[in-house]
Order: structure tokens, then sequence, then C-alpha cells
């Protein structure tokens, strides 16, 4: 495996199934719950930054990439300005989509995401609705499974998207992070359009990085309790239990300053997990009131996501330090890391709790 892990993700049908995202190095697939890897097909741009990987919950051969080109190859193919008054170019990326389990790749958003794809979510109910959070071009939808791509911004001030989730409780609630402005919008999908509004009261104006969502508990009747992850904020967490609406900032001063992800343990909601520059992972029992390192057996890492298994408790760490490139699993009572795969850069941790 080569290059730096910027995305995970686990094939929800069979949990032995994992793809691993890369920087300048395509996707790679593992079969056997990360033993061994290997490159997928042809199709993606091969000097293209995979941020975003995200797998069919039925059928595992559906794969989507959500990438960037080469920031060295920008064109100018995207016209006008986008949310901040910036100029939108093109980065040579975009939805990619492969049918038969990565072994064949195609391009299938049709250029609308200018080359620069940060997030991508699958409707569990429905997986012929995806959506797209865009650097420069707000969300995007495709109600086809893919074939076909729509702008998805009414009610977006802010078209630098990071982050786009499904509320489980009703999968037409969405809930994007943005960058520049707006903090977070919630959404409500519908056959035509989806509106977005505000949902910030309590966070400002701030650069919301990852959202995550407590799929158990918490939360109200209508909607599951969300956290946000934010940068150098002052607390850098906050959580709203009332669907968005208000938020509370939660954790010690500057925990997440240096972190990138978040991951709620779906078997125990107050215990969090952090992925962070340097600092490894933090985890909180208290719902993320206090922190402490979660880091037995590695070794100066640097943490970029987090991501959940339904089934299968089982821990795979990937990090970018040059003198130990392992990817880990959770070993004995003492908690040792046990390395799966060696001679590469690691960027990502993939949490997997059942």
């Amino acid at each position: 495996m080569n290059g730096f892990i910027y995305s995970l993700a686990i094939a929800r049908s069979n949990a032995s199934i994992l793809f691993a995202g890369t920087y300048h190095g395509g996707v790679y697939k593992s079969t056997d719950g990360g033993a061994s890897w290997n490159p997928t097909g042809p199709g993606l741009n091969p000097s293209a930054v995979v941020y975003a990987l995200a797998v069919d919950p039925t059928n595992p051969n559906i794969v989507f990439a959500g990438t960037r080109g080469d920031a060295n190859n920008v064109t100018s193919d995207c016209s006008g300005l986008d949310s901040g008054g910036s100029n939108v170019y093109d980065y040579g990326g975009g939805v990619y989509r492969s049918t038969d389990g990565g072994a064949t790749w195609k391009k299938v958003d049709e250029g609308l995401g200018c080359g620069y794809i940060y997030g991508l979510a699958i409707d569990p109910s429905n997986p012929k609705l995806i959506y797209v959070a865009t650097h420069q071009r707000g969300v995007m939808r495709s109600t086809d499974g893919g074939d076909h791509f729509s702008y998805q911004t009414s009610g977006l001030s802010d078209l630098s998207t990071r982050s786009i989730v499904i509320d489980p409780k009703d999968s037409n609630t969405l809930y994007v992070a943005t960058w520049h402005r707006g903090s977070v919008y919630k959404g409500t999908n519908s056959p035509g359009l989806i509106t977005w509004n505000t949902a910030n009261v309590g966070l400002g104006d701030l650069h919301v990085i990852k959202l995550a969502v407590d799929k158990t508990q918490g939360g109200s009747k209508f909607c599951s309790l969300l956290y946000a992850l934010l940068y150098n904020s002052g607390t850098g967490l906050a959580r709203s239990g009332d669907c968005g609406h208000t938020w509370t900032p939660v954790g010690a001063p500057g925990i997440a300053l240096y972190s990138y992800d978040l991951a709620v343990d779906p078997t125990a909601p107050s215990n969090l997990f952090l992925g962070m520059t340097g600092l490894g992972v933090n985890k909180s029992t208290s719902g993320g009131v206090s922190w402490t390192p979660a880091n037995h057996g590695l070794y100066n890492t640097s943490i970029n996501t987090l991501v959940v298994d339904p089934a299968v408790p089982t821990t795979f760490l990937c990090r970018d330090e040059q003198w130990q490139r392992n990817v880990y699993q959770p070993g004995t009572a003492a908690r040792t890391g046990r390395p799966l795969a060696r001679d590469c850069h690691f960027r990502a941790i993939s949490i997997l709790l059942s």
C-alpha cells in the first residue's frame, strides 16, 4: 500500500471487506478484514487524493470515492465564484463509482463537483440516494444510484462543505458542516429539492470539520444526538440534542484543536473517540466532558478518519509516521496494537466497534 491513507470504508453487508483511500495512491481493498491489501483497478485519476469513500449498504460491489485531483494541475473549467468570493477551479477529481468491487472505476458526477469532494453519504434505507459534500459547490444529490447528480444548495450561504450525515431516526433529515461561515445546516430531503436552514445557535460562524451522530439514544424522538467537531474554537466539540437547533460546547478546552474526526461507540454512546494529529486517539466515557489518551500500542500517531463498523468489534489504525508504517488491530487485555500491514504512510484510523 502506497501513500497516506485519508479515508476508510467498511461494507455493512460483509465486514471483512474494507476500502482505503490514499494520497496519490488510489484506492486499496481488503477482503480479509485488513490482513492484506491490494490496489483496486483503473479509472481513478492516479494523482488524486481520496478524501471520502462510501460502500452501498446492501451491495459491497458498489463503492463511491470522493477525490481531489493534483493541485499542480488546477484548471479554470468551473466558472463563477464560490460563497467566499473566490474563483471556482476544477481540481481534476470528482465522484467515482465502481460497480464491480473496485475492479474498475468511472467518474459519475459529470464535473459538477469541480474536482474537489470532501464527504459522501448513502441513505441506508434507499441506497439510490447519494449525497456529496463538495469543496466549492455545496451539496450534490443523486436519486438514481450515481447515474446523475444535481446541486442541492437552496438555503446554503456557505458552499464550502466538509461533512454530511444522515439522521438514522429519519433518513430524510440531513446535516452538513461548512467551513467559511454558517457552521451547520439542517436539510430536509424531498422528491424536488433539499431545503437547508442554519442550525448553529451556540456555534456561531465557526469552521466545522466533521459531524457525528449517536445512532442509539439521546436527541429527541424525532432526531438523533449530534456532535460537531470544530476547528480552533475553544472547546473544539459541541453537542446538540434538539435536531441541531441549539448547540452546547463540551470537552476540555483545546481538546479538539488537533483533532480531525470523531466516532461514537454504538454499544456505549457516552464513549467517544477523537482522531488527533500527532496525539493518536483520545477517548471520553462521559459524552465528551473529559478525555484521556487511548494510545496503548501506538506511537506518535496522526489520525485523520474514524469509522464505525456495525458488526465486528475490531480496530484498525493507520498513521503517517515514517518510522512506524503499520496498520494496527487491538490485541490483548493490555490493549497493545498488533500490526496488520506494513510499508506505507498512514493517515487514518478506523474504530470498528460493532
